[in-house]
This record gives C-alpha cells, sequence and structure tokens, in this order.
C-alpha cells in the first residue's frame, strides 16, 4: 500500500467512518510495523482505559492532521509519527499493546532488555474425564472422530473444538458424569450435545452428564467460562432450563450470552451478561436476582451485588487479550499465573498503584513485563517458571 493509502485508512479508522474490512488492513499494516517501534508512551495521571483510550484518540488525530505524509519506520520516522504510530499500536490488537499506569507525568520511554529468561504464552490444551475415570488429553488427539465412551461421542474439530453429542445407544446404564479441564496456560472451546458453546479459560473446568433430562440441563464449572447457550424444548415444546452450578451460586439459564468467573483463589464470583436473560440463585437458598444485559453480578459473603459491567475488560481473555481497567497489581499477576504457568513470589510489599491499559494474551511474559517495569513501580525477575515481583 502507497503512504497515501495508509494515511487514508489512519484518518478514517480515527474519524470511527472505516469498514471493518478497512481496519483489518490497517492492523495488519501496523502489525508489520511492530519489529522496528522503539518508543513507549507511559501517562499514569489517574485515567481508566476507556479514558485513556479516547483521549489518545484526539491526540492521534491532531498528530495526522499536523503532518502531509508517513515516512517508512525502516528509513526513520519523524517524531510525530513515531508518536502517534506507538499510540496507533496500542489501540489495533494485532499490533502492539502497552499498559498506562496511574501518575503525574507522561514521558517518552526508550526501553532495553532487562529480562533474560522469558515464558510463552498459554494456548489450547485440555483433558476430557470420563465417569469412568478415563482421562484422554486433547492437545494429542487427532481431528475426527475421538471415541464413543460413558454416553458420549466426543469429536476434536478441525478448527479445534471439542464437539460432544449423547450416544444413541449408550454404554452405560448410568448418568455418569464427565469433565473438560484446562491446565494452567491452557484454554479450550467446548460444543456440548445440546449445541451450547463453552470457551474455558486458564485452570477451568465445566463438569457435565452423559445425557440431559426431559427438565432441565445441568453443569458446574468452576473458573471462569463463557456460554453461548442454546435454546432447546421438549417433547411438549416447552424450553429446557439450563444450569450453571458452582459453590456459591446457580445461574438459572433459557437461552443467553454471559461470562463467569468463579476462581477459588478469588474472594467474590462474578458473572457478567451480555444478551438474554439469566437469575442469579445462592447456593442452598431461593434467593436471586435477575440480570440484564450488560450487567455483572458480584457474589460475596453470601450477599449478591449487581452493577454495570465493563464489557471489553470482561471478555478480553476470550478474544486473546488481558484489559485492565485500574485493577491491582495482585489481580494482573493471578492472570498473568493461570495464563503463563508460572508462580508469583513477591519480594515485599506488592504496589498499590492501579494499572490500566491492555496487551495481547499472544505476547511472551517478558514483553508484558517489561512494559509495566517502565512505570518505575514495579520489578521481575524470571527464573524458571518463577516470576518475583519487586517493589
Amino acid at each position: 500500500m502507497t503512504k497515501k493509502e495508509i494515511k487514508h485508512l489512519a484518518s478514517k479508522y480515527l474519524q470511527g467512518t472505516s469498514t471493518q474490512e478497512e481496519e483489518k488492513i490497517l492492523h495488519a499494516w501496523y502489525e508489520n510495523q511492530e519489529k522496528n517501534a522503539e518508543e513507549i508512551i507511559i501517562t499514569t495521571n489517574g485515567e481508566g482505559y476507556k479514558e485513556v483510550k479516547n483521549r489518545l484518540l484526539k491526540d492521534i488525530q491532531l498528530k495526522i492532521q499536523q503532518d502531509e505524509e508517513i515516512k517508512a519506520l525502516s528509513t526513520g520516522w519523524n517524531k510525530q509519527w513515531a508518536y502517534a504510530a506507538s499510540l496507533l499500536l496500542f489501540l489495533s490488537f494485532s499490533g502492539i499493546y502497552y499498559y498506562y499506569f496511574q501518575k503525574h507525568f507522561s514521558s517518552v520511554v526508550h526501553y532495553t532488555k532487562v529480562l533474560t529468561n522469558d515464558v510463552s504464552p498459554g494456548g489450547n490444551n485440555a483433558t476430557l474425564e470420563f465417569g469412568n475415570n478415563k482421562k484422554i488429553n486433547l492437545d494429542e488427539v487427532l481431528v475426527g472422530n475421538l471415541l464413543d465412551m460413558n454416553g458420549l461421542i466426543a469429536t476434536k474439530t478441525a478448527d479445534g473444538i471439542l464437539s460432544l453429542e449423547f450416544s444413541k445407544s449408550p454404554k452405560t446404564s448410568t448418568n455418569e458424569y464427565n469433565t473438560v479441564r484446562t491446565p494452567k496456560g491452557g484454554q479450550y472451546r467446548v460444543k456440548l450435545p445440546d449445541d451450547t458453546e463453552v470457551w474455558l479459560n486458564a485452570s477451568s473446568s465445566i463438569k457435565f452428564p452423559s445425557s440431559f433430562t426431559e427438565d432441565s440441563r445441568e453443569v458446574e464449572v468452576h473458573g471462569e467460562a463463557y456460554f453461548e447457550v442454546a435454546k432447546t424444548v421438549n417433547k411438549k415444546g416447552q424450553r429446557i432450563p439450563f444450569l450453571v452450578k458452582s459453590d456459591q451460586q446457580i445461574i438459572e439459564v433459557l437461552g443467553t450470552h454471559f461470562n463467569v468467573n468463579n476462581y477459588s483463589n478469588e474472594s467474590t464470583i462474578k458473572t457478567t451478561l451480555l444478551e438474554g436473560s439469566i437469575r442469579i440463585v445462592l447456593a442452598g437458598s431461593q434467593f436471586g436476582k435477575m440480570l440484564k444485559p450488560g450487567q455483572e453480578s458480584t457474589v460475596y459473603n453470601n450477599q449478591i451485588s449487581i452493577e454495570n459491567a465493563d464489557l471489553e475488560s470482561v471478555m478480553a481473555w476470550k478474544d486473546g487479550d488481558f484489559i485492565f481497567n485500574n485493577e491491582s497489581l495482585v489481580s494482573i499477576m493471578k492472570k498473568i499465573e493461570r495464563w503463563y504457568d508460572v508462580e508469583v513470589i513477591y519480594e515485599g510489599r506488592p504496589a498499590s498503584q492501579k494499572f490500566s491499559g491492555a496487551v495481547s494474551r499472544s505476547k511472551n511474559l517478558a514483553t508484558v513485563l517489561k512494559i509495566m517495569e517502565l512505570t518505575n513501580e514495579v520489578r521481575f525477575k524470571i527464573e524458571g517458571r518463577r516470576v518475583y515481583v519487586m517493589t
């Protein structure tokens, strides 16, 4: 593409008039420049992720209007375009992502390699555990028919999805339970026999029976999972409800899209509704609350609270990204610990600052940590699969 075409696409993108195809072209072009990017912009003035993004959009637009042509990074851009490009890269999830931190200054920082060790990001990895205790590593299974066992026919599709269906002639007379489980550094997409699709985040599991009843579909989830629940009816034409159980709550669903975060090392359970309608019920009681699209419930100390959700941050993991919005260092490091399968060790008290920004989950761990170190509020050291946090 010519320089004029790139500038035209960038202007349309910032004005919000570009098509999805034009955005893909622009993002792909910026991704090709990633290896030459040398400057990072850091701001720490208390803004959240969305506020930072909106402000930077305006700033980039101003830089574009001031400049008449784009010079290739390989031959050295002028400072205005280097500045604008680095900010655009932050906004493109197929390019470089930068963190934005709370402080009272902004500066351009040149960074050098500060971490000699590195850890690769997680990927598609899970096990299928049948009720008869047989366990299969799905990462080692070839595409095609997997097997017929425990009342289930399991198939791994070409795009890496575990597709399940009930066997028409089950080889077991009891309705045993099966589990798909992801380890640290793993994620997986599962299609249940009723056509419900489930995305499992790292260190998560979904437990389900070898067949659903005419009255309900019940599963049990630990960790984090995103659901797109299929609408099914019984022989009487009545909708069959879908129940998602955990230790402290039950989610009652008819057909909807939602995310549930239920990690054992977190003090709360968060359920976020994207589409449809669900009811959150405290385990062992009849007390519950309804959620509307865009809302999030939090279960803590046997109480349910509801507030508007930050959907972009909640769903970032499913889309292959981390997005932090005024989030604590401890909370961020828990996510890093699960995704990169590392042990986090604090040397000193964790920094109290709140962090906002975004980074692709496809990046190696050192890339993420180097950017965070630029705040001068925290330093890291990687030794094997241990990450030492020094504040």
